[in-house]
């Protein structure tokens, strides 16, 4: 059953599996995402005159994200993932940066990769204000996309304006197989 935009107002029973899966992925906005898929499925159920029960298979029930959409509570789970991303520096306490490289010959990628962090450490040692947190070059999540190996390199501070104006007058971050994407969804 598809989570969204889908009134079945029969159905008086849904099955989730795996509930737990999206909370694996190597992103800050899992908890997030998983709530609102888990909200949204459970929403579909005792629409019509019967009462609707849901049943949710996880290896995680006693994980605040889990245990947040069994009871529906949107004020719980938002309090513990704003204080979950305040002392982690994600957003909104934060701004992302993610260059994505891609190249077919892996060992130039990671050449391309180690430049371009060069770049951005010669950057941050020269500059006064809070200079960002430069993650990786690692392997992307997809370390291979139709013959193509990918790398990621994070920015994380508490305000890129600089670095993204320092990147837009740099002729490496422009190179064939650079992707920047500023505040990523991932």
């Amino acid at each position: 059953m598809v989570a969204k935009g889908h009134d079945f107002p029969e159905v008086s029973a849904v099955g989730i599996l795996a509930a737990d899966s999206l909370l694996n992925m190597p992103a800050y906005w899992a908890g997030e995402r998983t709530f609102q898929l888990l909200t949204q499925a459970a929403g579909r159920t005792g629409r019509g005159t019967a009462p609707g029960k849901v049943v949710m298979q996880t290896y995680a029930p006693d994980h605040y994200v889990i245990r947040h959409s069994k009871n529906q509570d949107y004020k719980g789970f938002y309090e513990e993932e704003i204080t979950y991303r305040r002392e982690l520096a994600y957003p909104p306490f934060a701004q992302l940066v993610k260059i994505v490289l891609i190249d077919e010959d892996e060992n130039a990628l990671w050449e391309k990769g180690r430049r371009l962090y060069d770049e951005l450490r010669r950057y941050k040692d020269i500059r006064l204000d809070p200079a960002p947190e430069i993650i990786g070059p690692y392997v992307d999540i997809i370390k291979k996309i139709r013959n193509k190996y990918r790398a990621v390199i994070l920015l994380r501070g508490p305000d890129l304006t600089s670095i993204k104006a320092y990147m837009r007058d740099n002729a490496a971050f422009f190179e064939r197989g650079v992707l920047i994407d500023v505040d990523p969804a991932f």
